[in-house]
């Protein structure tokens, strides 16, 4: 991290599960750009469930009603944009919140340049 303003980050598939996700990340905020929001984040993956038991738990919880995280959506959005500081676990996506609007486009455009 030192020396660097902002850090970006690719992922194109986990383990059989294709995917397509782009992101940057500053000291206070990180902004991530889902291809596939019509895709869970919880989407089925071979590797992920020899080598992740808690995955299986999780949804298994999460059926029963003993467990309630974004993350269990069935969908994604399009954009998330996560205040690091007041949210370290990344639990409030403020994408959609006008407050955060300026900081939103300034990190959409920084992922844009970093495509390109």
């Amino acid at each position: 991290w030192k020396g660097h303003e902002q850090l970006f980050a690719a992922r194109d598939r986990c383990g059989d599960a294709p995917d397509r996700i782009r992101s940057v990340r500053t000291h206070d905020f990180k902004y991530i750009r889902n291809f596939h929001p019509e895709v869970p984040y919880m989407q089925h993956s071979g590797y992920k469930k020899l080598q992740y038991p808690v995955e299986t738990l999780m949804k298994v919880m999460h059926e029963q009603g003993r467990w309630n995280s974004p993350f269990m959506a069935t969908t994604r959005p399009k954009e998330e944009l996560y205040d690091l500081k007041a949210d370290p676990h990344e639990m409030k996506n403020l994408a959609a919140d006008p407050a955060y609007e300026k900081q939103l486009v300034e990190m959409r455009d920084a992922v844009n340049k970093w495509i390109v």
